[in-house]
């Protein structure tokens, strides 16, 4: 049997966390430990919380006394494999969430990941599949930080190891880029960006995986804002009203359609907004008036 504890701090002035950002960003964690665990091989691994002090919580990651059908073979410490892996997992989502990849290129065992504007990454070829092919763990990944960034008392979040090594540390400014949801092209989906025109069905003030809804091309759209200016507006103040319009970058996600042999769309997602255009003729509803008048 193996073990390893890992410490997963949640730094702030407070040393403590709130209920639901403790409880959501625990349970996705552990999500990707679990997903990436399996995509290994998939010997069973039981995951155990201590009790938490002073902003951190002990997660202990054991392995259950089973017969071995693992890829991985006995004399391989494969408890550290995972938490390398889920530790290569983090740095690569948090490489290129919310970013445009330019260029990805095989070389020997490692993947090289280009962004627009230049920045390169190399990492190793089965960290970069296994985060493409399981959407459970860039998900994961995401809706982690989602619940880390909706709690102000938050400052960083960083995982070590037994022997006291860092496999992941994030600090608050990067909290809201890396709680967007990544999409990968494969042979039945595809992602577009499009310069789009949005008008405002129903909004939401928070920045949450609650979505707007929109009117797009004569449809009702439902799609998350990501753009972090955008909600800096929000909170000093801007007023929206239905049938306001949005100038945008808009994600389409897209999945083939065997059947007809199109692309359909999926989801969307606001990357950036450009500018808010107030509807020019509002309806005015005679409150100031007494019934009869």
């Amino acid at each position: 049997m193996q073990q390893e504890t890992l410490t997963v701090k949640f730094g702030g002035q407070s040393h403590q966390v709130e209920i639901q950002t403790f409880a959501y960003s625990v349970l996705n964690f552990a999500t990707v430990v679990k997903q990436t665990n399996l995509k290994l091989g998939g010997r069973p691994l039981d995951i155990h919380i201590k009790a938490p002090k002073e902003g951190s919580v002990l997660v202990d990651l054991i392995t259950t006394l089973t017969q071995n059908n693992s890829l991985i073979p006995d004399s391989v410490d494969f408890i550290a494999n995972i938490v390398e892996s889920v530790g290569g997992l983090y740095a690569l989502h948090g490489f290129i969430s919310g970013r445009k990849i330019k260029r990805k290129e095989r070389k020997e065992n490692k993947i090289e990941v280009e962004l627009e504007g230049g920045s390169t990454m190399q990492v190793a070829e089965q960290i970069y599949n296994i985060y493409v092919t399981e959407p459970a763990i860039s998900n994961g990944i995401s809706q982690h930080f989602s619940a880390l960034n909706e709690d102000p008392a938050v400052s960083d979040f960083a995982v070590a190891t037994s022997n006291k090594e860092k496999i992941i540390e994030v600090n608050r400014e990067d909290f809201p880029r890396l709680a967007i949801k990544q999409q990968f092209e494969t042979e039945n989906s595809r992602t577009l960006i499009e310069s789009a025109t949005l008008y405002i069905y129903k909004v939401v003030f928070d920045k949450t995986d609650r979505k707007w809804e929109f009117y797009y091309g004569g449809n009702r759209i439902s799609a998350s804002i990501s753009d972090d200016n955008f909600f800096k507006l929000v909170d000093s103040g801007e007023s929206f009203a239905k049938g306001d319009q949005l100038k945008v970058d808009l994600q389409i996600n897209q999945i083939l359609d065997e059947s007809v042999g199109i692309h359909v769309n999926q989801s969307y997602q606001v990357i950036k907004v450009h500018e808010h255009i107030k509807r020019n003729n509002p309806v005015q509803l005679p409150f100031d008036k007494k019934l009869g008048e």
